[in-house]
């Protein structure tokens, strides 16, 4: 399909009016010369241009009529900061065939939408060129209409000065906040009302965007609730009290069993029944004081989550460390095996051998390099409990902060029966009571806390 983008910088100049604000409100759709009825339900549903760190995942979505050819449209977005651009065509975007639920969106973009003020329009008949001024005034009024007609618009507006081309306009306080929007959906799909974007991109975490690129901020803070989830091409819905991500993540390790090892594995949870072979679990060795510290011990390729949102990998006998390791969430893993990532070991890595780490942890005993933000100590919970056998996440996917994962019982209770690597029982696993408050062993399971 064929989209054109153009991205010019953001500008600012001369005053020019905005025009009164009524989200409610209808555009005129009587604009191009050659406007004729046209009485399809078809609407802009969401718009998103500003994720934490860099714009991997910019994208305009429309809701119509479900499996319906819309390829006479065109998404056209237009300057709106205050100057002598202000009009200016940035890009175009082609619109195809919505899905099984109405929905179409735009291929993800990097850094092309502005972060600054602009205008998007729904139209029909298009044949206007990029960089073309349809503003050429710079007075908040369109002097050019190179299409039919516009079936919706809404102007996302950062300046107070910005030049909206639009009746529906988001500015800072358009709902009584007072940031910039970074984006928004209407929520429910289709609706009147337009709801801000969760400034943390929830929804995203683990979506790959523009080259593959993954959103490694997003997520990372508590959602906002009543703000809207960045959902592109699914149904648009309101953060919930209390919610952080929903997107792919390390969920559980575990590593040492009362006797032999023969259940070692790593977990991660995103979305049911969903195929993950994007990404990879990558174990760093991170003991200090040998030669070894940042070298690729083990790579394992996630598959598809079950039916719950898990994934667990295969039983491993005495493989993993029983000291200190890293665990990281990659996509586009091109490494090997047994490759010195931190070759001067000064626990900084001297090579990256994947696109975006999506989740990272350490579990470090008394020393160690640890090549994640979240490190699992001795004490991180300040049990005095001693180096933890494993850690689990609670609830499933929770990863707000360090105080998410908790420590496994050193009983491994929740092993008991359960056959490990090469179909071997742990026979002293549960046969003691379970530590209050520590996690039972869960592989591919829904985590749970010992009463």
């Amino acid at each position: 399909m064929l989209f054109l983008l153009l991205a010019l910088p953001a500008c600012s100049g001369a005053d020019s009016g905005t025009p009164d604000a009524d989200p409610d409100e209808e555009p005129d759709a009587e604009v191009g010369p050659d406007a004729a009825p046209d009485n399809r339900v078809v609407k802009l549903n969401e718009v998103y241009k500003k994720q934490p760190g860099t714009d991997f995942h910019e994208f305009v979505e429309i809701v119509g009529d479900p499996s319906t050819s819309y390829e006479d449209l065109t998404i056209v977005i237009v300057e709106s900061d205050a100057g002598v651009t202000a009009g200016t065509i940035k890009s175009a975007f082609e619109v195809g065939t919505t899905d099984a639920d109405g929905l179409f969106t735009t291929p993800f973009t990097e850094e092309t939408l502005s972060n600054g003020s602009f205008t998007v329009l729904l139209v029909s008949g298009f044949d206007g060129e990029l960089e073309a001024d349809l503003d050429a005034a710079d007075d908040g009024t369109l002097d050019a209409a190179p299409w039919n007609r516009i079936l919706d618009s809404v102007a996302l507006i950062d300046d107070p000065v910005g030049v909206a081309y639009a009746t529906t306009v988001l500015d800072l306080d358009f709902d009584g906040g007072t940031e910039e929007v970074d984006g928004a959906a209407r929520v429910p799909d289709g609706a009147a009302t337009w709801v801000r974007h969760d400034p943390e991109g929830a929804g995203l975490q683990g979506v790959l965007g523009a080259g593959g690129q993954a959103c490694t901020g997003c997520g990372v803070e508590a959602a906002s609730a009543g703000t809207a989830k960045v959902t592109p091409g699914v149904a648009n819905e309101l953060v919930t009290p209390g919610t952080t991500t929903a997107g792919l993540v390390l969920n559980e390790v575990y590593k040492k069993q009362p006797s032999t090892d023969l259940h070692e594995f790593i977990e991660v949870f995103g979305a049911p029944s969903t195929d993950y072979t994007a990404y990879t679990i990558v174990v760093l060795e991170s003991d200090v004081g040998t030669t070894s510290s940042g070298v690729v011990d083990l790579a394992y390729p996630v598959g598809t989550t079950n039916a719950g949102g898990f994934y667990a990998t295969p039983y491993t006998n005495e493989t993993l460390e029983n000291a200190s390791l890293t665990v990281l969430l990659v996509t586009g893993y091109t490494g090997a095996l047994a490759t010195d990532l931190d070759t001067n070991d000064d626990g900084t890595l001297d090579g990256t051998p994947w696109t975006a780490i999506v989740d990272s942890v350490a579990l470090i005993d008394t020393t160690g390099h640890a090549y994640s933000p979240t490190v699992v100590t001795n004490d991180f919970d300040l049990s005095g409990a001693g180096e933890p056998d494993g850690v689990a996440r609670f609830p499933d996917g929770a990863h707000a902060a360090l105080t998410d994962w908790k420590r496994h019982d050193p009983g491994a209770n929740g092993l008991a029966g359960v056959p490990g690597q090469g179909g071997t029982l742990c026979t002293t696993c549960g046969t003691m009571a379970a530590v209050a408050g520590t996690a039972l062993v869960s592989p591919a399971a829904t985590n749970t806390v010992a009463p």
